[in-house]
């Protein structure tokens, strides 16, 4: 049977924890570039308080048909991190994304290359090279 933990241990073994899954997720561990969103109620939530800089990012509906609200909310965020002058890449299975309607989200057609492909194996291909 397992010890209980106090509070220190535990808050140890979160952090432990944290720092685990951040060296297997690549960019996103401590010490990597972070890009806060200036929005003070997500960015605490977020570890490093923004989305770390050069990795991959998922967003998705919780449900059936959510993909527009996920597909809005991915677009004003990714506005924010090229603002800096960065680059998005944004992976989809789907063809459907509106150019037009993204850069009135402030996503810029010239910050934004799309791979639009149905197969995810090839996805990551993509993301990879």
């Amino acid at each position: 049977m397992p010890l209980p933990l106090d509070a220190i241990g535990r808050s140890a073994l979160l952090a432990e924890l944290r720092e685990r899954v951040g060296r297997l997720e690549g960019g996103g561990g401590p010490g990597a570039r972070v890009r806060a969103l200036e929005v003070p109620g997500l960015d605490a939530h977020l570890p490093g308080g923004g989305l770390a800089l050069g990795c991959l990012h998922e967003v998705a509906g919780a449900a059936p048909g959510d993909d527009g609200a996920a597909v809005g909310f991915a677009a004003l965020m990714l506005a924010r991190l090229a603002a800096g002058g960065g680059r998005v890449l944004w992976l989809t299975r789907r063809r459907d994304l509106y150019p037009p309607g993204l850069a009135a989200l402030g996503l810029a057609a010239e910050t934004l290359t799309v791979v639009a492909e149905r197969r995810q194996f090839e996805q990551l291909a993509v993301s990879d090279g």
